[in-house]
């Protein structure tokens, strides 16, 4: 079977290949990421669970450098995953973007659960934004 990644666009191919290894240097992952096309976004969810969880996790945190709206239902679909270290980054991500980007992405009380639950069971790491964003949920 083909993988949906290479039916993407070259920005796409490029992420799926140096997703990881772009973390040493992002700033070009982040150049990527905002040339990826509408249809790229439905891809990398279709490839998720196929990739492993340090993928998942760059990705988490490349995507939420990138376009604001595009980016919400990955990041959505990192905040669930099974995997601590991706869900953390997608929490931190998320919520970056909704205190940067309130119009884009409003507070949303639905996450504060599972925001919570992150944030209690990592309360040694560095969370600001998850850690602002339930104090203005309350």
């Amino acid at each position: 079977m083909t993988d949906p990644a290479q039916t993407g666009s070259d920005a796409l191919r490029w992420l799926d290949r140096n997703m990881v290894s772009s973390l040493e240097s992002p700033d070009e992952a982040f150049d990527w990421v905002f040339m990826l096309k509408p249809g790229d976004w439905s891809i990398l969810e279709a490839i998720w669970n196929r990739r492993p969880a340090p993928w998942r996790e760059a990705c988490t945190y490349i995507v939420g450098e990138g376009p604001v709206i595009p980016s919400q239902n990955l990041l959505r679909l990192a905040l669930a995953d099974e995997n601590e270290a991706v869900a953390v980054q997608a929490a931190t991500s998320l919520c970056g973007q909704m205190l940067e980007h309130p119009e884009q992405v409003p507070l949303n009380a639905s996450i504060v659960p599972r925001l919570r639950e992150l944030r209690q069971r990592n309360l040694g790491l560095n969370m600001n934004e998850v850690d602002l964003v339930l104090q203005q949920l309350g």
